[in-house]
């Protein structure tokens, strides 16, 4: 399940593994000869936001989610010694 989701937000939305030097900074901010700013080289943690609150607003984000859920259920079948209480919840969704 956990494959699925990691997935889903590197490849399908592309956002990135966020670590030192993968989100622009203000103080990474470059001007041109002219004065301009340049657009920033990478993207800002605004956008990796945006992108992610779109998934979820458009419902792709919630669809993979609810894949998890089933995937996490259908293995807990295979194992029923290691179940603890789990209310099933994707069948209902």
């Amino acid at each position: 399940a956990s494959r699925k989701m990691y997935t889903h937000v590197r490849q399908n939305l592309k956002l990135p593994f966020i670590v030192e030097g993968t989100l622009w900074r203000p103080s990474d901010s470059a001007k041109t000869p002219d004065g301009e700013a340049t657009p920033p080289p990478l993207p800002t943690m605004g956008d990796v936001v945006g992108i992610a609150y779109d998934a979820i607003r458009r419902g792709s984000l919630y669809t993979v989610a609810v894949e998890c859920i089933r995937d996490v259920e259908q293995d807990m079948g295979k194992y029923p010694h290691c179940l603890v209480n789990y209310p099933t919840c994707a069948s209902r969704i």
